[in-house]
Protein backbone atom coordinates (compact mmCIF):
# COMPACT_ATOMS: atom_id res chain seq x y z
CA UNK A 1 0.00 0.00 0.00
CA UNK A 2 1.46 3.52 -1.23
CA UNK A 3 2.71 5.29 1.88
CA UNK A 4 0.34 8.18 1.50
CA UNK A 5 -2.80 5.87 1.63
CA UNK A 6 -1.22 4.00 4.45
CA UNK A 7 -1.18 7.42 6.35
CA UNK A 8 -4.98 8.16 5.80
CA UNK A 9 -5.58 5.10 6.82
CA UNK A 10 -3.92 5.63 10.29
CA UNK A 11 -5.61 9.68 10.88
CA UNK A 12 -9.35 7.56 9.61
CA UNK A 13 -9.15 5.77 12.15
CA UNK A 14 -8.01 7.67 15.04
CA UNK A 15 -10.65 10.16 13.83
CA UNK A 16 -13.25 7.64 14.35
CA UNK A 17 -12.04 6.65 17.45
CA UNK A 18 -12.31 10.37 19.06
CA UNK A 19 -15.79 10.34 17.64
CA UNK A 20 -16.77 6.99 19.77
CA UNK A 21 -14.80 8.28 22.66
CA UNK A 22 -16.75 11.35 22.90
CA UNK A 23 -19.99 9.60 22.25
CA UNK A 24 -19.26 8.06 25.47
CA UNK A 25 -18.97 11.11 27.34
CA UNK A 26 -21.62 12.75 29.69
CA UNK A 27 -23.54 15.52 26.92
CA UNK A 28 -22.90 18.21 30.07
CA UNK A 29 -19.01 17.94 29.52
CA UNK A 30 -19.33 19.72 25.96
CA UNK A 31 -21.20 22.55 27.49
CA UNK A 32 -19.15 22.89 30.56
CA UNK A 33 -21.60 22.22 32.84
CA UNK A 34 -22.01 19.60 35.75
CA UNK A 35 -24.37 19.26 38.39
CA UNK A 36 -22.63 18.49 41.97
CA UNK A 37 -23.93 15.97 43.87
CA UNK A 38 -23.39 15.74 47.95
CA UNK A 39 -22.22 12.91 49.74
CA UNK A 40 -24.40 9.94 50.07
CA UNK A 41 -24.17 9.64 54.24
CA UNK A 42 -24.30 13.47 54.30
CA UNK A 43 -27.74 13.65 52.44
CA UNK A 44 -28.85 10.87 54.84
CA UNK A 45 -27.77 13.17 57.69
CA UNK A 46 -29.32 16.26 56.49
CA UNK A 47 -32.62 14.13 55.99
CA UNK A 48 -32.84 13.27 59.89
CA UNK A 49 -32.36 16.83 60.65
CA UNK A 50 -35.28 17.72 58.68
CA UNK A 51 -37.22 15.11 60.58
CA UNK A 52 -36.08 16.24 64.17
CA UNK A 53 -37.62 19.66 63.11
CA UNK A 54 -40.19 21.50 62.82
CA UNK A 55 -41.27 23.52 59.25
CA UNK A 56 -44.57 24.97 59.41
CA UNK A 57 -43.74 27.15 56.54
CA UNK A 58 -42.76 24.09 54.76
CA UNK A 59 -39.39 25.60 53.64
CA UNK A 60 -37.45 22.20 53.97
CA UNK A 61 -39.78 21.13 50.67
CA UNK A 62 -36.81 20.68 48.59
CA UNK A 63 -35.24 18.82 51.24
CA UNK A 64 -36.50 15.31 48.99
CA UNK A 65 -35.09 12.14 49.59
CA UNK A 66 -33.91 11.25 46.18
CA UNK A 67 -32.87 14.98 45.64
CA UNK A 68 -29.35 16.20 45.39
CA UNK A 69 -28.50 18.01 49.02
CA UNK A 70 -26.25 20.53 47.54
CA UNK A 71 -29.55 22.30 45.77
CA UNK A 72 -31.26 22.37 49.17
CA UNK A 73 -32.72 25.52 50.89
CA UNK A 74 -30.15 26.71 53.38
CA UNK A 75 -26.86 23.79 52.29
CA UNK A 76 -24.16 25.08 50.90
CA UNK A 77 -21.33 22.81 49.20
CA UNK A 78 -17.47 22.48 48.59
CA UNK A 79 -17.55 23.25 44.79
CA UNK A 80 -15.15 20.15 44.24
CA UNK A 81 -15.56 17.33 46.84
CA UNK A 82 -19.57 17.58 47.23
CA UNK A 83 -19.01 17.67 51.08
CA UNK A 84 -21.81 20.08 52.93
CA UNK A 85 -19.85 23.09 54.29
CA UNK A 86 -22.44 25.29 55.51
CA UNK A 87 -25.68 24.83 57.04
CA UNK A 88 -27.78 28.09 57.45
CA UNK A 89 -31.16 26.83 59.45
CA UNK A 90 -31.94 29.74 61.36
CA UNK A 91 -35.36 30.82 62.08
CA UNK A 92 -36.93 34.76 62.49
CA UNK A 93 -34.84 36.06 65.21
CA UNK A 94 -37.59 36.87 68.11
CA UNK A 95 -37.37 41.01 68.02
CA UNK A 96 -38.36 40.89 64.03
CA UNK A 97 -40.89 38.01 64.86
CA UNK A 98 -42.85 40.01 67.45
CA UNK A 99 -42.44 43.09 64.91
CA UNK A 100 -44.53 41.21 62.51
CA UNK A 101 -47.03 39.48 64.86
CA UNK A 102 -48.18 43.13 66.15
CA UNK A 103 -47.64 44.79 62.51
CA UNK A 104 -49.09 42.01 60.71
CA UNK A 105 -50.54 39.42 62.86
CA UNK A 106 -48.98 37.21 60.83
CA UNK A 107 -46.90 33.97 62.54
CA UNK A 108 -43.41 33.54 60.74
CA UNK A 109 -41.65 31.48 63.17
CA UNK A 110 -39.67 28.80 61.31
CA UNK A 111 -39.56 25.72 63.01
CA UNK A 112 -38.79 24.44 66.54
CA UNK A 113 -36.59 21.57 67.76
CA UNK A 114 -38.28 19.01 68.13
CA UNK A 115 -35.94 16.12 69.43
CA UNK A 116 -33.55 16.34 72.80
CA UNK A 117 -30.50 14.97 70.18
CA UNK A 118 -28.32 16.69 67.48
CA UNK A 119 -25.89 13.64 66.81
CA UNK A 120 -27.08 13.86 63.51
CA UNK A 121 -24.17 16.85 62.97
CA UNK A 122 -21.33 14.72 64.01
CA UNK A 123 -21.57 13.51 60.53
CA UNK A 124 -21.47 16.45 58.50
CA UNK A 125 -17.50 15.88 59.13
CA UNK A 126 -16.66 19.07 56.37
CA UNK A 127 -19.72 21.44 57.90
CA UNK A 128 -17.85 25.50 58.53
CA UNK A 129 -20.54 27.11 59.31
CA UNK A 130 -23.82 26.47 61.53
CA UNK A 131 -26.46 28.62 61.83
CA UNK A 132 -29.41 27.95 64.23
CA UNK A 133 -29.96 31.93 65.65
CA UNK A 134 -33.54 31.74 66.24
CA UNK A 135 -34.27 27.71 67.01
CA UNK A 136 -35.22 26.48 70.08
CA UNK A 137 -32.87 24.23 71.89
CA UNK A 138 -33.56 24.20 75.32
CA UNK A 139 -34.13 20.21 75.08
CA UNK A 140 -30.98 19.42 73.91
CA UNK A 141 -27.95 18.02 75.82
CA UNK A 142 -25.21 17.38 73.87
CA UNK A 143 -24.66 20.25 72.24
CA UNK A 144 -21.05 20.85 73.33
CA UNK A 145 -20.32 17.15 72.57
CA UNK A 146 -21.59 17.46 68.90
CA UNK A 147 -19.70 20.30 67.84
CA UNK A 148 -16.59 18.90 69.38
CA UNK A 149 -16.95 16.27 66.77
CA UNK A 150 -17.26 18.50 64.00
CA UNK A 151 -13.78 19.44 64.08
CA UNK A 152 -14.22 21.74 60.93
CA UNK A 153 -16.70 23.90 61.86
CA UNK A 154 -15.33 27.53 62.07
CA UNK A 155 -18.52 29.78 62.65
CA UNK A 156 -20.90 28.64 65.10
CA UNK A 157 -24.08 31.44 65.76
CA UNK A 158 -26.48 29.79 68.39
CA UNK A 159 -28.42 33.33 69.20
CA UNK A 160 -32.14 33.26 70.57
CA UNK A 161 -31.93 29.54 70.99
CA UNK A 162 -33.01 29.49 74.61
CA UNK A 163 -29.70 27.73 75.89
CA UNK A 164 -30.20 27.11 79.28
CA UNK A 165 -27.08 25.43 80.29
CA UNK A 166 -23.63 23.99 78.53
CA UNK A 167 -22.26 21.79 80.36
CA UNK A 168 -18.36 21.43 80.96
CA UNK A 169 -16.22 18.88 78.25
CA UNK A 170 -13.65 17.40 79.34
CA UNK A 171 -11.67 18.91 76.23
CA UNK A 172 -12.26 20.94 73.14
CA UNK A 173 -11.69 19.37 70.30
CA UNK A 174 -12.39 22.24 67.68
CA UNK A 175 -9.44 24.71 67.74
CA UNK A 176 -10.68 25.29 64.05
CA UNK A 177 -13.85 27.61 65.60
CA UNK A 178 -13.12 31.38 65.18
CA UNK A 179 -17.06 32.99 65.48
CA UNK A 180 -19.17 32.14 68.42
CA UNK A 181 -22.55 33.60 69.17
CA UNK A 182 -24.55 32.58 72.48
CA UNK A 183 -26.00 36.06 72.57
CA UNK A 184 -29.40 36.50 73.83
CA UNK A 185 -29.99 33.09 75.70
CA UNK A 186 -31.21 32.27 79.29
CA UNK A 187 -28.30 30.58 81.10
CA UNK A 188 -29.65 29.73 84.31
CA UNK A 189 -26.02 29.12 86.08
CA UNK A 190 -25.37 33.23 85.73
CA UNK A 191 -22.02 32.13 84.88
CA UNK A 192 -20.27 32.19 81.13
CA UNK A 193 -20.06 28.26 80.39
CA UNK A 194 -16.42 26.96 81.16
CA UNK A 195 -16.83 25.08 77.46
CA UNK A 196 -16.73 28.69 75.90
CA UNK A 197 -12.70 29.11 77.18
CA UNK A 198 -12.13 26.36 75.58
CA UNK A 199 -11.50 28.34 72.23
CA UNK A 200 -8.59 30.01 72.29
CA UNK A 201 -8.32 30.94 68.71
CA UNK A 202 -11.76 32.60 68.72
CA UNK A 203 -11.92 35.73 66.37
CA UNK A 204 -15.14 36.66 67.61
CA UNK A 205 -17.15 35.92 70.55
CA UNK A 206 -20.45 37.12 71.44
CA UNK A 207 -22.20 36.43 74.64
CA UNK A 208 -24.61 39.49 74.98
CA UNK A 209 -27.60 39.66 77.05
CA UNK A 210 -27.23 36.52 78.82
CA UNK A 211 -27.50 37.36 82.71
CA UNK A 212 -24.27 36.20 83.40
CA UNK A 213 -22.94 38.20 86.81
CA UNK A 214 -20.22 38.47 88.88
CA UNK A 215 -16.88 39.84 87.78
CA UNK A 216 -15.21 39.20 84.01
CA UNK A 217 -14.01 35.81 84.41
CA UNK A 218 -9.77 35.71 84.22
CA UNK A 219 -10.28 32.18 82.14
CA UNK A 220 -10.80 35.21 78.95
CA UNK A 221 -7.38 36.71 79.92
CA UNK A 222 -5.79 33.65 77.23
CA UNK A 223 -8.13 34.60 74.35
CA UNK A 224 -5.82 36.90 72.93
CA UNK A 225 -6.78 36.62 69.19
CA UNK A 226 -10.31 38.40 69.33
CA UNK A 227 -11.04 40.73 67.64
CA UNK A 228 -14.57 41.29 68.62
CA UNK A 229 -15.98 40.75 72.22
CA UNK A 230 -19.26 41.70 73.01
CA UNK A 231 -19.89 41.23 76.90
CA UNK A 232 -22.86 44.07 76.73
CA UNK A 233 -26.49 43.47 78.19
CA UNK A 234 -25.21 41.36 81.47
CA UNK A 235 -24.71 42.07 85.12
CA UNK A 236 -20.90 42.03 85.13
CA UNK A 237 -20.30 44.15 88.69
CA UNK A 238 -16.49 44.30 88.26
CA UNK A 239 -13.80 46.43 87.51
CA UNK A 240 -12.60 46.32 84.20
CA UNK A 241 -9.85 43.77 84.27
CA UNK A 242 -6.10 44.83 83.45
CA UNK A 243 -5.73 42.06 81.46
CA UNK A 244 -8.34 42.90 79.05
CA UNK A 245 -6.22 46.33 78.02
CA UNK A 246 -3.57 43.48 76.74
CA UNK A 247 -5.69 42.64 73.48
CA UNK A 248 -3.66 44.07 70.67
CA UNK A 249 -6.10 42.74 67.93
CA UNK A 250 -9.30 43.71 69.83
CA UNK A 251 -11.25 45.94 67.06
CA UNK A 252 -14.29 46.23 68.91
CA UNK A 253 -15.03 46.16 72.42
CA UNK A 254 -18.91 46.22 73.39
CA UNK A 255 -19.26 46.28 77.43
CA UNK A 256 -22.58 48.54 77.65
CA UNK A 257 -25.32 48.07 80.39
CA UNK A 258 -23.54 45.99 83.02
CA UNK A 259 -22.66 47.35 86.79
CA UNK A 260 -18.82 47.72 85.88
CA UNK A 261 -17.47 49.85 88.83
CA UNK A 262 -13.84 51.27 89.41
CA UNK A 263 -11.70 53.48 87.10
CA UNK A 264 -10.18 53.47 83.58
CA UNK A 265 -6.64 52.15 83.59
CA UNK A 266 -4.37 54.18 81.35
CA UNK A 267 -3.21 51.21 80.23
CA UNK A 268 -6.39 51.35 77.95
CA UNK A 269 -4.06 53.07 74.88
CA UNK A 270 -2.52 49.51 74.30
CA UNK A 271 -6.12 48.25 72.55
CA UNK A 272 -4.15 50.32 69.36
CA UNK A 273 -6.30 48.22 66.91
CA UNK A 274 -9.54 49.49 68.36
CA UNK A 275 -12.10 51.09 66.26
CA UNK A 276 -15.42 51.00 68.36
CA UNK A 277 -15.09 50.83 72.51
CA UNK A 278 -18.43 50.97 73.84
CA UNK A 279 -18.60 51.72 77.86
CA UNK A 280 -22.30 52.91 78.03
CA UNK A 281 -24.52 52.68 81.30
CA UNK A 282 -22.10 51.31 83.87
CA UNK A 283 -21.17 52.67 86.82
CA UNK A 284 -17.68 53.57 86.39
CA UNK A 285 -16.18 56.87 87.97
CA UNK A 286 -14.45 57.40 91.64
CA UNK A 287 -12.20 59.75 93.41
CA UNK A 288 -9.39 59.24 91.16
CA UNK A 289 -9.40 61.99 88.82
CA UNK A 290 -6.46 63.76 86.63
CA UNK A 291 -7.14 67.13 87.97
CA UNK A 292 -4.59 70.25 86.63
CA UNK A 293 -5.32 73.34 88.05
CA UNK A 294 -7.12 72.38 91.06
CA UNK A 295 -11.01 71.85 89.47
CA UNK A 296 -10.32 71.54 85.95
CA UNK A 297 -9.26 69.35 83.40
CA UNK A 298 -6.86 69.69 80.34
CA UNK A 299 -7.09 67.36 77.28
CA UNK A 300 -3.73 67.12 75.73
CA UNK A 301 -4.36 63.74 74.14
CA UNK A 302 -7.23 61.93 72.87
CA UNK A 303 -8.57 60.92 76.14
CA UNK A 304 -11.44 58.94 77.05
CA UNK A 305 -13.92 60.82 80.02
CA UNK A 306 -16.47 58.62 82.19
CA UNK A 307 -18.41 59.46 84.74
CA UNK A 308 -16.53 62.78 85.13
CA UNK A 309 -13.02 60.89 85.28
CA UNK A 310 -10.74 61.55 82.75
CA UNK A 311 -7.55 59.37 81.48
CA UNK A 312 -5.21 59.91 78.90
CA UNK A 313 -4.22 57.43 76.17
CA UNK A 314 -0.38 56.70 76.99
CA UNK A 315 -1.12 56.27 72.81
CA UNK A 316 -3.22 57.86 70.95
CA UNK A 317 -6.45 55.31 69.26
CA UNK A 318 -6.16 56.69 65.76
CA UNK A 319 -8.22 53.90 64.62
CA UNK A 320 -11.37 54.44 67.00
CA UNK A 321 -14.22 55.18 64.50
CA UNK A 322 -16.97 55.36 67.05
CA UNK A 323 -16.84 56.75 70.50
CA UNK A 324 -20.24 56.59 73.00
CA UNK A 325 -20.00 58.16 76.30
CA UNK A 326 -23.90 58.38 76.77
CA UNK A 327 -25.32 57.88 80.13
CA UNK A 328 -22.20 58.78 82.32
CA UNK A 329 -22.83 61.73 84.32
CA UNK A 330 -20.37 63.99 82.58
CA UNK A 331 -19.92 67.34 83.76
CA UNK A 332 -18.61 70.74 82.36
CA UNK A 333 -17.58 72.20 78.82
CA UNK A 334 -16.93 69.80 75.76
CA UNK A 335 -13.44 70.05 75.42
CA UNK A 336 -12.25 71.36 71.96
CA UNK A 337 -9.29 68.25 71.97
CA UNK A 338 -12.35 65.92 71.22
CA UNK A 339 -12.32 67.21 67.71
CA UNK A 340 -8.63 66.24 67.23
CA UNK A 341 -10.13 62.67 66.62
CA UNK A 342 -10.85 63.30 62.70
CA UNK A 343 -11.15 59.92 61.89
CA UNK A 344 -14.11 59.37 64.03
CA UNK A 345 -17.65 58.57 62.26
CA UNK A 346 -20.00 58.60 65.71
CA UNK A 347 -19.64 60.94 68.87
CA UNK A 348 -22.10 60.31 71.32
CA UNK A 349 -22.50 62.20 74.33
CA UNK A 350 -25.75 62.34 75.50
CA UNK A 351 -27.81 62.05 78.74
CA UNK A 352 -24.96 63.68 80.77
CA UNK A 353 -25.13 67.02 82.80
CA UNK A 354 -22.45 68.98 80.07
CA UNK A 355 -22.32 72.83 80.24
CA UNK A 356 -20.74 75.67 77.69
CA UNK A 357 -20.52 75.51 73.98
CA UNK A 358 -19.97 73.12 71.45
CA UNK A 359 -16.63 73.38 70.21
CA UNK A 360 -16.29 76.03 67.55
CA UNK A 361 -14.08 73.65 65.30
CA UNK A 362 -16.22 71.21 65.28
CA UNK A 363 -16.37 71.07 61.68
CA UNK A 364 -13.21 69.46 61.83
CA UNK A 365 -14.46 66.57 62.57
CA UNK A 366 -15.10 66.15 58.72
CA UNK A 367 -15.84 62.20 58.98
CA UNK A 368 -18.59 62.17 61.83
CA UNK A 369 -21.65 60.61 60.38
CA UNK A 370 -23.13 60.57 63.58
CA UNK A 371 -23.51 63.29 66.40
CA UNK A 372 -25.90 63.13 69.10
CA UNK A 373 -25.21 65.87 72.23
CA UNK A 374 -29.00 65.61 73.33
CA UNK A 375 -30.05 66.04 76.92
CA UNK A 376 -27.27 68.06 78.28
CA UNK A 377 -27.14 71.77 79.35
CA UNK A 378 -25.40 73.27 76.46
CA UNK A 379 -25.62 76.62 75.45
CA UNK A 380 -24.86 79.39 73.48
CA UNK A 381 -25.05 79.25 69.17
CA UNK A 382 -24.42 76.03 66.77
CA UNK A 383 -20.81 76.70 65.46
CA UNK A 384 -21.11 77.65 61.52
CA UNK A 385 -18.08 75.07 61.15
CA UNK A 386 -20.74 72.09 61.69
CA UNK A 387 -21.98 73.31 57.84
CA UNK A 388 -18.73 71.31 57.20
CA UNK A 389 -19.90 68.52 58.20
CA UNK A 390 -21.34 67.19 55.07
CA UNK A 391 -21.68 63.06 55.50
CA UNK A 392 -23.77 64.12 58.85
CA UNK A 393 -26.74 61.82 58.25
CA UNK A 394 -27.49 61.62 62.29
CA UNK A 395 -27.82 64.92 64.17
CA UNK A 396 -29.34 65.27 67.40
CA UNK A 397 -29.07 68.24 69.30
CA UNK A 398 -32.67 68.27 70.93
CA UNK A 399 -33.39 68.85 74.97
CA UNK A 400 -30.71 71.52 75.51
CA UNK A 401 -30.38 75.66 75.75
CA UNK A 402 -28.81 76.49 72.53
CA UNK A 403 -29.92 79.89 71.15
CA UNK A 404 -30.03 81.23 67.32
CA UNK A 405 -30.10 80.79 63.78
CA UNK A 406 -29.26 77.47 62.57
CA UNK A 407 -26.17 77.32 60.47
CA UNK A 408 -27.10 77.25 56.66
CA UNK A 409 -25.92 74.10 54.85
CA UNK A 410 -27.68 71.42 52.57
CA UNK A 411 -26.84 68.87 55.09
CA UNK A 412 -28.30 70.29 58.42
CA UNK A 413 -31.25 71.56 56.41
CA UNK A 414 -32.23 68.30 55.37
CA UNK A 415 -32.42 67.01 58.83
CA UNK A 416 -35.50 65.97 60.68
CA UNK A 417 -36.42 68.81 62.57
CA UNK A 418 -36.68 67.13 66.08
CA UNK A 419 -32.96 66.97 65.89
CA UNK A 420 -33.35 70.74 67.67
CA UNK A 421 -36.32 70.57 69.38
CA UNK A 422 -36.03 71.84 73.54
CA UNK A 423 -34.27 74.35 72.56
CA UNK A 424 -34.47 78.33 71.48
CA UNK A 425 -33.26 77.80 68.24
CA UNK A 426 -34.43 79.53 64.82
CA UNK A 427 -34.70 78.95 61.04
CA UNK A 428 -34.72 75.65 58.65
CA UNK A 429 -35.58 72.82 59.07
CA UNK A 430 -37.84 74.43 62.18
CA UNK A 431 -40.53 76.97 61.50
CA UNK A 432 -39.69 79.70 64.02
CA UNK A 433 -39.19 83.03 62.64
CA UNK A 434 -35.23 84.21 63.45
CA UNK A 435 -36.42 87.73 62.65
CA UNK A 436 -38.84 87.53 66.13
CA UNK A 437 -36.50 86.43 68.09
CA UNK A 438 -33.96 88.71 70.41
CA UNK A 439 -29.94 88.79 70.09
CA UNK A 440 -28.46 86.52 72.53
CA UNK A 441 -25.69 88.63 75.10
CA UNK A 442 -22.08 87.10 74.39
CA UNK A 443 -21.05 84.41 76.91
CA UNK A 444 -17.77 84.47 78.10
CA UNK A 445 -16.17 80.66 77.04
CA UNK A 446 -13.99 79.42 79.86
CA UNK A 447 -11.62 77.20 77.37
CA UNK A 448 -11.77 73.59 76.16
CA UNK A 449 -11.75 72.41 79.28
CA UNK A 450 -14.04 69.87 81.55
CA UNK A 451 -14.85 71.39 85.21
CA UNK A 452 -15.03 68.45 88.11
CA UNK A 453 -16.58 68.85 90.73
CA UNK A 454 -14.64 66.33 92.93
CA UNK A 455 -16.23 66.69 96.19
CA UNK A 456 -19.75 65.93 93.76
CA UNK A 457 -17.91 62.96 92.26
CA UNK A 458 -16.70 61.27 95.44
CA UNK A 459 -20.24 61.47 97.24
CA UNK A 460 -22.07 59.44 93.98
Amino acid sequence: MDSSLRLRAITLNLFLGLLITLATLDPTFCSGVSELHCIQSERQALLKIKQDLIDPSNRLASWAVDGNCCQWFGVVCNNLTGHVQELHLQSVPPPLLEFFQFKLNMKLKFKLMRGQCLEWLSSLHSLQQLDLSGVDLSKVSDLQHVTNKVTSLSDLCLSHCNISFIPTTPSVNSSSLTTLDLSFNNFGNTLIPFWVFGHQNLVSLNLSANGFQGPIPIHLRNMTSLRHLDLSHNDFNSSIPNWLYNFSHLEFLNLRVNQLQGTISNAIGNLTSAISIDLTSNELGGKDLLVVDGDTVDFERASLVIKGQVREYSTNLQLVRTLDLSKNYLSGEIPKEVTSLQGLQSLNFSFNILTGWIPENIGDMVSLESLDLSENQLSGHIPPSMSNLTFLSLLNLSMNHLTGKIPSSTQLQSLHESSFIGNELCGPPLTDNCTKMMQNPTLERKGAKIVVDVRWIGSM
